[in-house]
């Protein structure tokens, strides 16, 4: 259970520290980035401004796991070359960051960097990979935009409250791209086969830790299809739109819309990197069943082990309970309600164990023994019905869960006294 509370307590740090797609502020690292790739072009309009969508790929650190948006503006006028960037912490990542975190309150903003500082610390300190995709914009849309964002960056306006799937650095920069583009924010999914949590767990995919951690927070309402109205919150996505995307908001090109990325380039390309493989949450999750199915049936001879094992069972489970009810009731994230991984992850196992000690009296065992039995339906309700249609559970939960069934049972009596019945029902008469 040691590597799984580690994971919880990285995914609670990744939440606290840096969410989806926000980066922290550069360093000032030395320039490792392409200059702009020409001045602003002359077709199909001439304007000073060159603009520019930024995708900064996944990086190795847990708040880089799922890239960053930006958007570039170079000023042919005065030679300025600025990097908008929406995913800029009001706060020092502290204990009150992550307070106001889980009461519903992570104040966010934009700022403007010099393009070389900002890209070479992605590039040069973290080592990124780095994609610039120049818009096809007429003048009026490259100045309506470069307006937006100085608007946006006003003392006045540059603070917001980050949502995770709704309101967050990539969200800010797709919803004005697509009003540029003479579309409604929103009105066209980039695929509308894959749910939120496939597009994150896509996004996250080779780290299984962090899959299975966030999967543990996120309940069903993560599960909808992608349909219209839905933001688009993912880097890489909203990359994907850009490249499809016709400038005049119409699904199919004509004679009056063009594309509206008119060139794509790798600004950094990240150096490959070699990671030691270790044991997935699936593996370990299966070695956690067996352990409890071999203490179930070796119980008599390992008491003091399985009361161990117990302890630290409900002490996880009861981590994980809070930790869901703290995103759900505190910070009210839409996407942590109802989730039905409470059925497992609670307190009732924990407190089960309190009431069950040998010098309570005996009405409080029987208490625990009641509490265990019902946590060891829970448990096991999920570990065979999984999400029940509502919800996605993975493989690697539903080991989890069947592990804590057996123990929740075996400590209800409840397996002890079906033995004692096929014994008795084995006997001749």
């Amino acid at each position: 259970m040691r590597t799984l509370a580690r994971w919880l307590a990285a995914a609670l740090a990744l939440a606290s520290a840096t969410p989806i797609a926000a980066q922290p502020a550069p360093l000032g690292a030395a320039p490792a980035i392409a200059p702009a790739a020409s001045s602003p072009s002359s077709s199909p309009a001439s304007s000073p401004y060159k603009v520019t969508l930024i995708t900064i790929l996944p990086g190795k650190a847990l708040y880089s796991s799922f890239g960053h948006s930006g958007l570039r503006v170079v000023d042919a006028r005065s030679g300025r070359d600025l990097f908008y960037n929406y995913g800029l912490s009001a706060h020092p990542f502290d204990a009150k960051f992550a307070l106001g975190m889980f009461a519903g309150r992570m104040e966010f903003m934009v700022g403007a960097g010099a393009t070389s500082s900002v890209l070479g610390f992605y590039s040069g300190v973290e080592n990124r990979t780095i994609i610039e995709q120049d818009l096809a914009l007429d003048a009026t849309q490259a100045a309506a935009l470069v307006a937006a964002l100085r608007r946006d960056a006003r003392p006045e306006n540059r603070i917001y409250n980050y949502r995770y799937f709704s309101d967050n650095c990539t969200t800010r920069v797709a919803v004005m791209l697509q009003r540029t583009a003479g579309e409604d924010p929103g009105s066209r999914p980039v695929d509308a086969a894959l749910t939120v949590r496939a597009s994150v767990n896509g996004t996250l995919a080779g780290r299984p830790w962090l899959i299975f951690v966030i999967n543990l927070l996120m309940g069903p309402t993560v599960d909808r299809q992608a349909g219209t109205g839905d933001p688009i919150f993912l880097p890489g996505q909203l990359m994907d739109w850009a490249a499809a995307a016709v400038n005049g908001g119409a699904a199919e090109p004509s004679e009056r819309s063009r594309p509206f990325v008119s060139a794509t380039r790798t600004l950094y390309e990240a150096e490959p990197t070699t990671e030691r493989a270790g044991l997935g949450p699936t593996a370990f999750a299966a070695l956690l069943a067996a352990a409890s199915l071999a203490l179930t049936t070796l119980r008599g001879r390992l008491k003091p082990l399985a009361a161990a094992f117990d302890a630290a069972c409900a002490a996880s489970a009861l981590v994980v309970g809070a930790a869901i009810l703290l995103f759900w009731l505190c910070a009210r994230y839409d996407e942590a309600a109802w989730n039905l991984n409470l059925l497992w992850a609670g307190a009732l196992p924990l407190v089960a164990t309190i009431l069950g000690g040998r010098r309570l009296p005996a009405k409080a065992r029987s208490a625990a023994g009641a509490l265990y039995a019902v946590s060891a339906a829970c448990a096991a309700l999920v570990a065979v019905a999984g999400g029940f249609g509502f919800q996605t559970i993975l493989p690697a939960t539903r080991l989890v869960a069947l592990a804590l069934a057996l123990r929740w049972a075996d400590r209800a009596g409840a397996l002890g006294a079906a033995a004692r019945l096929l014994r008795r029902r084995s006997r001749p008469e």
